[in-house]
């Protein structure tokens, strides 16, 4: 599983005083390297705290009404309802392991580099496609797994990765169902059946999707499997 709409929460609760005559600022600091970096925490009587995000889908891209109509006669009724059911309410993560609350250190990639973390977890927040950053576990059975960073092939461009694998033999992906959480390719052959089905004059795109698993919303009931500080 890549990393979905996860609720990342911070360590260390501290105030950092305001200009004079203010009130102090609740700050928290979020252990993302040997440099931390303060953050405002969001409390539950907050239009934005965590009552109000515990229940709430990430935005997808998706347009429900299109992919109704898209798949109004699709001819296997189990996977329409899914997906039917999946962007309205959200996809729920087939997990199957133990309840219980665990921490874990960030990747060394995002210890380096915790500049490059911190902007790519603030443009998540921007998009809603996180919660937080909260002063204690937000959620029952929260489930912290590590950040880390990969260059791009592009100079200068890094992915952030939520590395769901950790630790070996007891990580989120350890219970997961098998097979039903793997991704299938076309393959080369597949493509060119396609064309000789078409015939002779037939045309042939390939299309990317840009951060295409972030396409599709977490349900709420599965948020805190996706914790990440």
């Amino acid at each position: 599983m890549g990393h979905a709409h996860g609720v990342p929460f911070a360590n260390s609760p501290t105030t950092t005083p305001s200009a004079p005559g203010g009130t102090q600022q609740p700050t928290a600091t979020r252990g993302t390297g040997q440099t931390s970096q303060r953050v405002p925490v969001l409390f539950p009587n907050s239009p934005n705290g965590p009552e109000s995000q515990h229940n709430t889908i990430a935005p997808s891209s998706i347009s429900f009404s299109t992919l109704a109509h898209i798949l109004k006669d699709y001819p296997r009724p189990i996977e329409r309802e899914m997906l039917f059911r999946g962007f309205s309410e959200g996809f729920r993560i087939p997990y199957s392991g133990p309840a219980v609350t665990r921490g874990a250190n960030n990747l060394r990639s995002a210890r380096e580099a915790p500049g490059v973390v911190q902007e790519k977890l603030e443009r998540e927040l921007q998009l809603g496609r996180v919660a937080g950053p909260f002063s204690q576990p937000p959620l029952p059975n929260f489930i912290v797994s590590p950040l880390g960073i990969v260059p791009k092939k592009e100079q200068g461009k890094y992915r952030m990765i939520h590395h769901l694998a950790y630790p070996k033999g007891a990580s989120v992906n350890d219970y997961l169902e098998e097979g039903t959480c793997s991704v299938g390719y076309a393959s080369y052959d597949e493509a060119i059946d396609l064309v000789r089905a078409a015939g002779l004059g037939a045309l042939m795109a390939k299309a990317d999707i840009e951060t295409a698993f972030h396409l599709f919303p977490v349900h709420p009931s599965s948020f805190h499997l996706l914790g990440m500080q």
